[in-house]
């Protein structure tokens, strides 16, 4: 744990965030980082599908990959009408690392009839996909915008040789 943390602080993080699942169950583990100041939150579970996910969406919805700082400045309007809160943590990495054009991250944001309604990034780590951001603005829900950003990570995942990709929720 400390050796983690120390890694993060290293990259330039202040904060960050350690997640712990009901299973396989870890109490020694959930102990050892209320130990050194982390906060326990809320249950969550895990999704996979495989990379070969794809689904139609409307002609009215498009999808970007996010390559300039100004793209990634629409990631973070996107993120906090959505979420709220504080999103310096977003600058913290990701906005390096996408900017930076890492291989084993991709961000995206999808547009609905020219309005950008949604953002999300993927993360490759031993060979899974992990989806994170997916949020979409209300006004946008229920009209593929997330679905497209879905399909747009699977099909980047299944380009670099990923076969599966994972969501929390």
């Amino acid at each position: 744990v400390l050796s983690e943390i120390g890694l993060a602080k290293a990259g330039g993080r202040t904060s960050f965030e350690w997640k712990s699942y009901d299973f396989p169950k870890s109490e020694h583990l959930d102990s050892l980082l209320k130990r050194k100041g982390f906060a326990l939150k809320r249950e969550s579970a895990l999704l996979f599908t495989d990379t070969s996910f794809s689904a139609e969406t409307s002609p009215e919805v498009s999808v970007t990959e996010i390559a300039s700082e100004s793209d990634f400045d629409r990631l973070i309007e996107v993120s906090h009408d959505v979420f709220g809160g504080d999103t310096c943590w977003l600058n913290q990495g990701l906005r390096r690392e996408i900017v930076d054009r890492s291989t084993l991250v991709k961000a995206y944001l999808s547009s609905v009839e020219g309005k950008v309604a949604s953002a999300a990034w993927i993360k490759i780590y031993s060979q899974i996909g992990f989806l994170f951001g997916g949020g979409t603005r209300r006004e946008f829900r229920g009209r593929g915008a997330y679905k497209a950003l879905v399909s747009a990570r699977c099909a980047f995942a299944k380009s670099q040789g990923v076969p599966y990709v994972v969501s929390e929720c």
